[in-house]
């Protein structure tokens, strides 16, 4: 059975993928991350054959790729509102986001640097819809839009979710992915309770030579807590801007600080009906 999590765009990929890292090493089990279908040369089959790959990262993922998957796979997919990808990539394309294997990415930054912060929006929104890595088109609102969200093998979860409730949403999710030792519903809510720290406390990481099949609830409590924003942002709490960090804000809404009444009036227009087919609003009077 393979594992895959398919991801967007500044929708807590950087994030998800370090932690799936960890685990997925913990367990002993092979996985790669892909964040466009040409790094697999648009074979996804070929490539985790000859890769020999247990767990697959594929971010900007888009629904015409993900058929073609052979064989059974379990897998998780995160969404994010529109309207925060875009302040989200704004921020970042603008100072902090890696160019590596993206070249076409100082271009955009270029651009980002020469406009103010409204026409900054803009320009975002145009590179969203049309944006290309490394020759790649990988049309971010396309890959959202287009998306089967009725797939009972893929677990559909939201960026404000997990980023709000990691505790709860993660072991969902490898609940999900059949990967824990035991339900984590089946946990007794004392031990649920118990403060994290305890747990970590008791909790001894060891090297491991083989494949584990399952990973206990309080072991991944702990890649969790490893991973958490805390220690991403340097001690940062959630909230409080530093546009300096890829761990910028940690929250949810923050496209209400930056969006005009033109740049809801452009993006209604647009993607208006995005939004509602994502159940993030449910008509275009916001």
């Amino acid at each position: 059975m393979k594992i895959f999590y398919f991801g967007i765009h500044k929708a807590a990929s950087t994030w998800l993928i370090e932690l799936l890292y960890d685990v997925s090493a913990w367990m002993g089990q092979s996985h790669k991350h892909y964040h466009s279908a040409k790094i697999f040369n648009h074979d996804i089959n070929k490539e985790i054959a000859s890769e020999k790959l247990d767990w697959i990262s594929y971010t900007n993922a888009e629904y015409e790729t993900v058929k073609k998957i052979e064989g059974p796979f379990k897998g998780f997919h995160v969404i994010r509102d529109p309207r925060d990808i875009v302040v989200s990539s704004y921020f970042s394309h603008l100072e902090t986001h890696s160019d590596y294997m993206w070249p076409e990415l100082n271009d955009y930054r270029a651009e980002l640097k020469s406009l103010d912060i409204n026409e900054g929006i803009y320009a975002t929104m145009r590179h969203l819809e049309a944006m290309k890595i490394d020759g790649e088109p990988v049309p971010i609102f396309d890959c959202m839009g287009n998306w089967n969200y009725n797939n009972k093998d893929i677990l559909e979860i939201r960026f404000e979710d997990i980023t709000r409730n990691p505790f709860i949403e993660i072991p969902i999710i490898f609940d999900h992915l059949g990967l824990l030792a035991t339900s984590w519903k089946s946990v007794p809510n004392s031990s649920i309770k118990q403060p994290i720290r305890e747990a970590i406390s008791r909790l001894k990481v060891r090297k491991f030579d083989g494949k584990r099949e399952t990973i206990p609830l309080e072991t991944l409590l702990y890649f969790i807590y490893k991973h958490d924003f805390y220690f991403k942002s340097k001690g940062r709490d959630k909230g409080k801007n530093d546009v300096k960090s890829h761990y910028r804000k940690g929250t949810s809404g923050d496209w209400k600080n930056y969006f005009t009444e033109e740049h809801k009036k452009h993006f209604k227009e647009r993607y208006g009906d995005l939004l509602i087919q994502l159940g993030y609003e449910a008509n275009n009077d916001w």
